[in-house]
């Protein structure tokens, strides 16, 4: 018979979010956890950032940075990537008419438009892949997507007011804090301070089980976002 342990090793993100999920249904279900919920919803908006920066930060641990070298499969993802985009912009000039085609190809827009997901390291380490190059490449389409974000989203929803050099580097800004403050702290771990980062990366898994406790968050994030969503059920889906 499986044990407890052994099954959560096993179904780790499929816990993770069936956690996140009902534990937000629960408050929201439950009237009398509406104090506790109002207590502990700003600390979860404050600590998140801080879960992701100790995720990357152990795996960063890990990285080789003799061996984040470029490689010509990244330029060519980075390619592809701008190509769609593009592409999505046009289609959504064409659509300008029809509220609900310019909402779903907005939706695909910014998922294409996003830079390879910070978790990307972390599920490559788990599974036994190139995590240097991994790194270098989320480096990369970071950077690439915060050139291509101020340009092309103000071209589709015009009077924001900001422009495209004041949106880049708000963009920087967070990056600099969820991704390349991690990324000089592993460096300067592995360097000066051996004997810590060799305890850091004894731990199995660590990084992996860190992130699955924030897909929880996220998980409890975006059922909020999908109750109390006015758009329309097939918007949604």
């Amino acid at each position: 018979m499986i044990s407890i342990k052994q099954f959560l090793k096993d179904w780790t993100l499929p816990v993770a979010i069936a956690t996140g999920s009902l534990v937000y249904l629960l408050f929201y279900w439950v009237p009398q956890l509406e104090g506790a919920a109002n207590f502990f919803g700003p600390i979860i908006d404050t600590i998140f950032p801080m879960m992701v920066f100790c995720t990357l930060f152990s795996t960063f641990c890990r990285v080789d940075f003799h061996q984040m070298r470029p490689h010509r499969w990244q330029f060519g993802v980075l390619l592809t990537q701008l190509l769609l985009v593009a592409l999505n912009v046009w289609i959504i000039f064409c659509v300008e008419g029809n509220l609900w085609q310019k909402i779903l190809w907005e939706s695909v827009l910014t998922c294409i438009i996003g830079p390879a997901a910070t978790a990307a390291p972390v599920v490559t380490a788990k599974i036994g892949g190139n995590i240097n190059t991994m790194t270098a490449f989320v480096v990369l389409s970071s950077f690439a997507s915060a050139l291509m974000i101020p340009a092309v989203f103000p071209l589709l929803e015009r009077g924001a007011g900001l422009g495209f050099w004041q949106v880049f580097l708000i963009i920087l800004q967070k990056l600099a804090l969820v991704l390349v403050l991690p990324l000089l702290l592993g460096w300067w771990v592995q360097h000066y301070a051996k004997r810590f980062c060799a305890w850091l990366v004894s731990i199995p898994d660590l990084s992996f089980y860190l992130w699955s406790a924030q897909l929880a968050v996220t998980s409890g994030v975006t059922v909020r976002n999908i109750v109390h969503s006015d758009a329309a059920l097939r918007t949604l889906s």
